[in-house]
C-alpha cells in the first residue's frame, strides 16, 4: 500500500495519505488544493520532491516511518565523494540531481553548482568547501530511500 507524506511551505497541507494502489494515491494527491494536476505516479513523486521535508512517496508504512526517523536525526553534511556516488547511483545528470534535491536556477546554473560541490570548490566568502545544504542533504536521503538506495559511509 503506497503512502505519501506531503507538507507545504504555508502549512496548509500537512497530509499523510495511504491508498490501496499507486493510481488511487495519485488521485488522492491530485485532489489536494495545493497540488498541480497529477495524472501519473511519476508526476506525483516529482511533485512531492519539490515540497518541504519530510514529504515523499513510500511503498510501505515501515519505509515511511524509517524516513521520518532519519529526517528527525541530525543531518551531517555529505562529502563530495558521497554526493557524486549518490548522484551516479541515481543515474542522474548534475542538473537533474540538483533540481531533485531542491537547488534552484536554470539547468546550467544547477549543473555548475553541482560541479562545484563534487569538486569541493572553495567558496571565496566563507573559505569553506561548497557542499549540499542540510535541507538538500535531507532531500537526497529521502530520494535515495525512495529508490531503495543508501548513501555510502566513505
Amino acid at each position: 500500500m503506497p503512502i505519501a507524506i506531503a507538507f507545504s511551505n504555508g502549512g496548509t497541507i500537512p497530509a499523510i495519505i495511504q491508498e490501496a494502489t499507486a493510481a488511487d494515491l495519485v488521485k488522492a494527491l491530485d485532489g489536494l488544493k495545493e497540488a498541480p494536476t497529477l495524472q501519473t505516479e511519476e508526476q506525483a513523486r516529482e511533485w512531492l520532491q519539490t515540497l518541504p521535508m519530510p514529504s515523499g512517496w513510500f511503498e510501505t508504512i515501515s519505509e515511511a516511518k524509517a524516513h521520518l526517523a532519519r529526517w528527525k536525526e541530525p543531518t551531517p553534511l555529505l562529502t563530495k565523494e558521497q554526493v557524486r556516488a549518490a548522484r551516479e547511483d541515481l543515474g542522474m545528470s548534475q542538473a537533474d540531481f540538483a533540481a531533485a534535491v531542491g537547488i534552484g536556477g536554470n539547468p546550467d546554473t544547477r549543473r555548475r553548482y553541482m560541479v562545484g560541490v563534487e569538486r569541493g570548490e572553495i567558496q571565496p566568502k566563507t573559505n569553506a568547501a561548497r557542499a549540499l545544504s542540510v535541507d538538500a542533504t535531507r532531500r537526497l536521503r529521502a530520494l535515495m530511500a525512495e529508490k531503495g538506495l543508501e548513501i555510502s559511509d566513505e
